[in-house]
């Protein structure tokens, strides 16, 4: 994480076209850590998701709700969203069985879907002001 967040800062002091980012991530180390520990969670959800949506989709139409299977799926999906959301680990727990997890799973693939046009177009204004 450290080196993530050193190029964090370089790219934050090369970039004056966000102030908040810039101000932020340019001076404070930690601040730069963090957020390489956030965007690397959040980039290592959207990669389980994009791998696993479709079996999970699968599963929990073809097994039991409750079922140890229909568990064990709904744990994973609740991990990537928890990752995505930035949540602590187990915050869904608790709210694992009331879930509509054919829902969050057809939102999880729009917000996908739509977030991977936002990083291309943010990557490429990243690159340009680089």
């Amino acid at each position: 994480m450290k080196e993530y967040g050193k190029l964090l800062q370089e790219i934050a002091d090369k970039s004056e076209e966000y102030p908040g980012i810039h101000d932020t991530l340019k001076d404070d180390e930690q601040a730069a850590r963090t957020a390489a520990g956030a965007i690397t969670r959040y980039n290592r959800a959207i990669e389980t998701c994009e791998k696993s949506l479709d079996d999970w989709s699968d599963t929990l139409k073809s097994v039991n709700k409750g079922s140890k299977k229909w568990l064990d799926t709904v744990a994973d999906m609740s991990d990537s969203v928890e990752d995505l959301l930035d949540l602590d680990p187990g915050a869904l727990d608790k709210y694992a069985e009331s879930l509509d997890w054919d829902k969050i799973g057809e939102g999880l693939k729009k917000a996908i879907s739509d977030d991977e046009k936002i990083a291309a177009e943010g990557y490429a204004d990243v690159m340009d002001a680089v």
